[in-house]
């Protein structure tokens, strides 16, 4: 076998060797109902039949003499090293070898050990306490015998309830996911508080599809699928008049565990009649009404409402209103029409208290204000 094996010329020589020691010490356990070596020591015994071999076979047929004869009997000694599997060089309990055995063969699965145990369980289960009856129907499993009530419930091998090939999948989670997400939990945390909670409850955590990685995959599944749901129920809204917002933010940057300087982000909404989108909050390298732009005209075009926007909304810095450079005027080349402007309410309520309070209090350069 091993040297079938090696003819291929697909496998290195300690890979069939290795092939060739599994098969042969399930054998020795099936056969001889011992405790073996192990795989690797096995390994090691055919390796050196395979280099005595070759040895053997380097000696030319006219020149055989006493290293023939010395190679040969280096060769048939280690053959008979090979098969020495007595339980003084065993360093591997018969038992733990059998169940090696039985999860490397795919006819013996966990679930058919498994069923096999639940099975001889059934049978040396004794029935005791149960009067004899001349009731007909005794397939019911409610029925009254001498005045008292007896359940009686009757399971054959292929009613019983067997244990599943796998464990229980699970169910619907995408509410408890964007929860978590909107709690801003990681991965691991979220993992211990699902655990926590389903022992709680009573479900048992071992039969089913849970852990850290699999939560971790479902979180990343389930935020795919609901931006996917989010665009279809925005498509919906073609033809409604909106309005695009945008505005820079300085926020942390997003890589946790590494201290960087401050992000600059450009939140781009659009509203309209029942219509309130967040559309892209990218990082931008700088507030240039040309940077500015580029990105609002980006991310219209990606959700596809370049034809719905009618206004759109900023605050008023030189960047955003001016005549020439500024990013109104890019974005309304970009999309080929004119919009209406309107100035950020927020900046407006900034605006208003100041131009009251240098109204109606005097200028001084005092650094005590008088009204105050």
């Amino acid at each position: 076998m091993f040297y079938y094996l090696t003819a291929k010329k697909d496998k290195t020589c300690r890979q069939c060797a290795h092939i060739v020691a599994l098969a042969l010490r399930k054998k020795w356990v099936t056969d001889a109902n011992t405790s073996t070596i192990s795989v690797k020591n096995i390994i090691n015994k055919i390796l050196a039949v395979n280099t005595a071999y070759n040895n053997l076979r380097k000696v030319p047929d006219k020149s055989r003499g006493v290293t023939f004869t010395n190679r040969a009997k280096v060769f048939m000694e280690e053959m008979r090293q090979v098969f020495n599997i007595s339980s003084k060089h065993a360093n591997t309990p018969t038992s733990s070898v059998k169940k090696e055995a039985a999860r490397a063969d795919p006819l013996t699965t966990a679930a058919g050990l498994d069923i096999r145990r639940r099975r001889k369980r059934q049978q040396n289960v004794k029935i005791e306490d149960v009067e004899e009856t001349n009731c007909a129907d005794v397939a019911d499993p409610d029925f009254e015998c001498d005045g008292r009530e007896v359940s009686i419930t009757i399971k054959t091998e292929t009613e019983s309830e067997l244990p599943s090939a796998a464990p229980a999948p699970i169910g619907d989670s995408s509410q408890l996911l964007r929860y978590l997400d909107k709690g801003g939990s990681s991965t691991r945390n979220a993992f211990r508080a699902v655990a926590s909670v389903a022992s709680a409850v009573g479900v048992p955590v071992k039969r089913q599809k849970c852990s850290h990685t699999t939560l971790w995959r479902k979180r990343v599944s389930d935020r795919v699928a609901r931006a996917r749901e989010i665009r279809e129920e925005f498509k919906k809204t073609k033809g409604v008049v909106k309005t695009v917002h945008y505005d820079g933010i300085k926020v942390e940057p997003l890589v946790s565990g590494v201290r960087r300087k401050l992000e600059e982000r450009l939140p781009v909404v659009v509203t309209g009649q029942d219509v309130n989108q967040l559309l892209a909050a990218r990082v931008i390298s700088s507030s240039s009404g040309e940077h500015t732009a580029a990105e609002v005209v980006r991310a219209i075009r990606d959700w596809d409402c370049a034809d719905d926007i009618v206004a759109q909304c900023s605050d008023t810095p030189t960047g955003n209103t001016g005549y020439n450079i500024g990013a109104g005027v890019r974005i309304e080349a970009a999309l080929g029409k004119k919009l209406l402007f309107f100035a950020c309410w927020h900046h407006i309520l900034d605006l208003i208290p100041q131009g009251l309070f240098d109204r109606m209090v005097e200028k001084s350069t005092s650094p005590d204000i008088g009204v105050l």
